[in-house]
């Protein structure tokens, strides 16, 4: 119950805050890619394990890489962006009660080769839903092992290894879809890749399906926050204790529901990035 009336007043200030929401088109897909993502939302903890699936959308110029449920709910802020606020709330909170909840953090978006190409736009929200953007040059530096092959949910797959920020990957891509792309903001082998995973298991992406796609896609314009991934990352720690607050004002039945509730959110900490 008291989850749900966050949720209630979440989606409120949300609901209230589209209309405001302005969105530029950006490419038409060709393709989805489904990935179950698992990782551990506290750093260091293996028993903190979460799994949400995410998608990536590629078109002929541009990709877009987000959280399915994160995707659903912007849009239907997109579909009712021209009605009044009473109006799209009534119709958008009965669907959201059958949605899955999307895990603080994989609600972003990761647009590659946008506003230019060779550019990855990384996009997300802090636990008071204020929004960032990060513009970043990634350039990968991938070794490809001609001696390892594998075949990875059907797919025949070559290994790869590359390290990025404070990680080390282990990458497996399939030449059977010559695409130079993949999950999160991994790109820049010969075809696309189906899993990766860093070496000590907290982050693993795995691709699960694979479809034809005439999804447009857009760019949600807000009032984002121009800064770098640390400063987004002290910034979503300091979003915490808002958060933390609210539901220690809320009323519970149980102490026990407000204390895991409290912990859950403390221990999310544990982005890709590892500064």
């Amino acid at each position: 119950m008291v989850m749900r009336k966050i949720m209630f007043t979440v989606v409120l200030f949300v609901v209230s805050n589209a209309i405001a929401q302005k969105y530029t088109y950006v490419d038409r897909a060709k393709y989805k890619f489904t990935y179950q993502y698992s990782f551990n939302e506290e750093r260091n903890n293996p028993n903190s394990k979460v799994i949400q699936d995410m998608v990536l959308f590629v078109g002929d110029k541009s990709s877009m890489f987000c959280n399915e449920d994160r995707m659903f709910i912007d849009s239907l802020l997109k579909l009712y962006e021209n009605q009044p606020t009473q109006v799209a709330f009534g119709k958008i909170f009965p669907q959201l009660m059958g949605s899955k909840n999307s895990n603080s953090l994989t609600k972003y978006y990761v647009f590659k080769n946008l506003p230019e190409f060779g550019l990855t736009t990384y996009c997300q929200e802090d636990m008071n839903a204020s929004y960032y953007k990060i513009v970043e040059d990634i350039n990968l530096s991938w070794n490809i092992c001609s001696d390892a092959d594998s075949v990875i949910n059907g797919y025949k797959c070559k290994k790869a290894t590359t390290h990025y920020a404070g990680r080390d990957y282990i990458a497996w891509f399939t030449l059977d879809i010559p695409i130079s792309d993949g999950p999160y903001k991994f790109s820049g082998l010969p075809g696309l890749i189906v899993s990766i995973h860093d070496t000590k298991n907290e982050h693993s992406f795995s691709l699960i399906a694979a479809t034809n796609s005439k999804k447009d896609i857009y760019f949600k314009q807000v009032n984002y926050i121009e800064t770098d991934l640390k400063g987004f990352i002290k910034s979503f720690e300091a979003s915490k204790s808002s958060f933390i607050n609210l539901l220690e004002s809320a009323t519970y039945s149980d102490e026990s529901v407000k204390y895991r509730a409290i912990m859950r959110v403390q221990q999310c900490n544990n982005f890709v990035e590892l500064f």
